[in-house]
């Protein structure tokens, strides 16, 4: 009872209209609960309130049904059900034994008084479901190939090494890792996350085990996910997953940085230190193409695109836009692909790509390495913008993960 909320009550035959006066009243309050006949039947939340119209709705038509805890003692047997009812990651109603409303658990409150409790610890699953929907970010960290460095170096350094990448972790973020999600994988919820953080904790721990172990030593992977967006627990696992499956294989220390874009951050061959050089030959390149396209008609722009890949042919594909972001050409793909890429129409519309914007602006753009959605595969975008018949225009071309290799190498 101590650690519950007293949200007021209103009768589920309440009228919209009268809901959004209590909400009004009461500004500290998100969710009110519902009786019927005295008895909590579920809650009705604020946002659900102030979006509906209809002075004939009632608070019985509106309200969410969520779990009751009949609370009997406190103890270990309470803890033991708060765990379980955490997992569902929703707000659960506290009844006595007549079935009278006692109060609101919320998970968030649950969890500052679960990890009270040194004896009774949190488990990483339930500590991650009671922040879905949240403005948190989960950050996944792991090591690859550390079946081949516990056969050469023994148990007890693989342990020292997991003991370095903790160690590690909770000196750069200053924040508490858990364990673990998968095969000792190590996690951080954090409010936010930036690629320069992320760099630092990939090259200190290289530079520390290099130290320790020399060139042998292990590599690390990790992925971030926003949890804003991910409410469902099966959905965060798959989540999880993908983007496991998308980072682990790359032969080198990889992050892949998720969001609304999904950049690749890399120490190596590709790492920072080579995207000058990087940059310098792909938009040498790129003007060359757009040197091709304003020395022929319009209607031929995407027959010079195609042909572009006998000369560059470490693009993956091409396509022009207007001043708008409006494509003017179709996804020109590049007939030596192995594998799926989407077709790009004309008329799609790519005016809030960064690509797009910085092109336009600067002139030119090469992008950090990302997750396309075009192939669903990493890769790096190049643009640059250009002048035909006194109308603007920006050529776009997209180069494989793979490619990029070959391109530094």
């Amino acid at each position: 009872m101590e650690i519950s909320t007293g949200y007021p009550t209103v009768d589920y035959r309440e009228s919209l209209r009268e809901l959004k006066k209590i909400f009004k009243e009461n500004k500290i309050y998100d969710k009110l609960t519902v009786l019927k006949e005295g008895r909590p039947i579920g809650i009705v939340e604020r946002r659900v309130v102030e979006r509906s119209e209809g002075e004939e709705l009632t608070a019985g038509e509106l309200l969410k049904v969520v779990p009751k805890l009949l609370v009997l003692s406190e103890g270990k047997e309470f803890e033991r059900s708060l765990e379980f009812l955490l997992s569902i990651g929703e707000p659960v109603i506290l009844i006595d034994k007549k079935g009278r409303y006692l109060g609101i658990l919320n998970p968030s409150v649950v969890i500052h008084y679960l990890s009270k409790f040194k004896e009774s610890p949190i488990p990483t699953p339930l500590r991650i479901k009671g922040n879905l929907g949240k403005e948190k970010v989960i950050l996944v960290f792991g090591l690859k190939n550390v079946l081949e460095f516990k056969e050469r170096f023994g148990a007890s350094k693989l342990e020292t090494l997991y003991r370095l990448l903790y160690e590690t972790l909770k000196a750069h973020f200053l924040e508490e890792v858990y364990e673990d999600l998968e095969g000792g994988e190590l996690i951080l919820l954090r409010d936010r996350v930036s690629q320069e953080e992320v760099v630092k904790v990939l090259e200190s721990f290289r530079r520390e085990t290099l130290l320790l172990f020399g060139e042998t030593a292990v590599e690390i992977y990790g992925f971030s996910l926003p949890l804003k967006e991910v409410k469902d627990w099966e959905k965060f696992l798959r989540k999880c997953h993908l983007m496991r499956d998308r980072v682990k294989p790359l032969n080198t220390s990889a992050f892949l940085l998720g969001g609304r874009k999904n950049t690749l951050i890399l120490l190596g061959k590709v790492g920072r230190e080579s995207l000058p050089k990087l940059r310098e030959k792909v938009l040498r390149d790129l003007k060359a193409i757009v040197k091709a396209l304003k020395e022929e008609s319009q209607e031929l722009w995407e027959i010079t695109l195609e042909e572009a890949f006998s000369q560059y042919p470490y693009f993956e594909l091409f396509y022009v836009m207007g001043q708008r972001g409006l494509q003017v050409t179709r996804n020109v793909i590049n007939p030596k692909t192995e594998y799926f890429i989407e077709e790009g129409k004309k008329g799609s519309d790519r005016s809030q790509e960064e690509y797009f914007k910085v092109a336009l602006e600067k002139g030119s753009y090469l992008s950090d390495i990302y997750l396309s959605k075009a192939t669903k595969d990493f890769c790096i975008t190049a643009s640059m913008r250009f002048n035909y018949n006194k109308r603007t225009y920006v050529l776009a071309g997209d180069i494989n993960f793979r490619q990029v290799y070959r391109i530094v190498s």
